[in-house]
């Protein structure tokens, strides 16, 4: 399990992380090669998505409008680092 390798028993090394980042939350994915639209939709959580379309390296997400601001997060950097992540230019729809 490669996201339990990071976080630790009983959450060991991930807290020791999130104390020396004095506090801010990250959130771990796990990366399955050739499956665009898994790696989108992890990334943008803790969002509820309900579809993707992919359009060459555009994705066009589907979210439930009270979703909305989980996906964008503050000031728009979640999905600023999802797109990073991803390699994909992400609109909401």
């Amino acid at each position: 399990d490669p996201v339990g390798v990071f976080v630790g028993q009983r959450a060991d090394r991930i807290n020791t992380i999130l104390t020396l980042l004095d506090g801010e939350k990250i959130d771990f994915i796990e990366y399955i090669e050739n499956d665009d639209i898994k790696l989108i939709a992890d990334s943008l959580k803790p969002a509820r998505i309900e579809s993707i379309e992919l359009k060459g390296k555009r994705a066009i997400v589907t979210i439930p409008e009270e979703q909305k601001p989980l996906a964008f997060g503050k000031a728009g950097s979640n999905i600023k680092l999802a797109s990073q992540l991803t390699g994909y230019q992400i609109e909401i729809k």
